[in-house]
């Protein structure tokens, strides 16, 4: 979850400026001049508690004022400015702080970096006339479906075992398999228990097995389709880091991109 902060002083400082900028507004806020009257030691202490009770009213007036500078002031920084602010997180002395829920988009971009950064590698490595391998094509797809441990810690998709659960339960891609030499490539799944990758054939992998995830896996809403846009239709929900145990929904459906038959699963993660 991202914070975003705002101190009380600079929404107020804000806001105030909008306030003062309407006619009259000024003209108010000056004092003015008081007429001084000499009644005698009664009417000073009557004056003295008019004053104090200025004064209290005073004090009372500061609150909808300031309530109404913060609320200017957020509504100009998400209008005027662009910021977007989630639900209210923190209210302290020192300002508000609001939580913004990007962990699909932060998964999807370093997901989408990644592959880019292979690409470039590998253009580099083969030269633009030369076509690009199925062994160059399945490492630049393996880079779209995996993100770095930093982005891994801020994009993690939260453990709960629920598979009604919509934000904790998705698809992942879990490894080429290549049906001739019946082996797999670039699997990410292991035994929970003995930590060794999966060898056996897809049709093995049961649903209610658990298994651990070998990669910073990005967990998608939905199975992709074997079309021009396929995981890039799917959104993003986050990450599930190296080591997260998750637990297989249902079969793995294979989907032929004519250089591998990479096969996605249907997960939820364990707590």
């Amino acid at each position: 979850m991202l914070v975003t902060s705002i101190g009380l002083s600079q929404l107020k400082r804000i806001g105030l400026r909008a306030c003062l900028a309407q006619p009259g507004v000024q003209a108010d806020r000056r004092e003015k001049p008081r007429r001084r009257l000499n009644l005698g030691v009664g009417s000073s202490k009557l004056g003295g508690n008019m004053a104090a009770e200025k004064a209290a009213w005073i004090e009372i007036s500061k609150y909808p004022v300031a309530v109404m500078s913060i609320f200017l002031a957020l509504v100009g920084a998400k209008f005027i400015l662009g910021i977007p602010f989630g639900s209210v997180s923190e209210i302290t002395k020192d300002g508000i702080k609001f939580t913004q829920d990007a962990k699909g988009e932060l998964a999807s971009l370093g997901a989408q970096l990644n592959a880019a950064t292979k690409s470039i590698e590998e253009i580099k490595a083969q030269l633009s006339t030369k076509p690009l391998s199925s062994e160059s094509k399945s490492a630049i797809f393996e880079a779209s479906q995996t993100v770095s441990d930093q982005t891994a810690q801020i994009a993690t998709v939260s453990s709960s075992g629920d598979s009604r659960d919509t934000k904790t339960s998705g698809y992942i891609w879990i490894g080429d398999y290549n049906k001739v030499s019946a082996t797999w490539q670039r699997v990410k799944l292991v035994s929970a228990t003995t930590n060794a990758a999966l060898v056996s054939a897809p049709s093995s992998v049961s649903p209610g097995t658990v298994f651990t995830v070998s990669g910073n896996m990005v967990l998608r809403d939905g199975l992709p389709r074997n079309d021009s846009t396929y995981f890039q239709g799917q959104k993003s929900l986050g990450v599930l880091p190296v080591g997260t145990r998750i637990k297989i929904l249902s079969a793995p459906v294979g989907i032929d991109r004519e250089f591998a038959v990479q096969y996605w699963a249907q997960v939820v993660a364990q707590q």
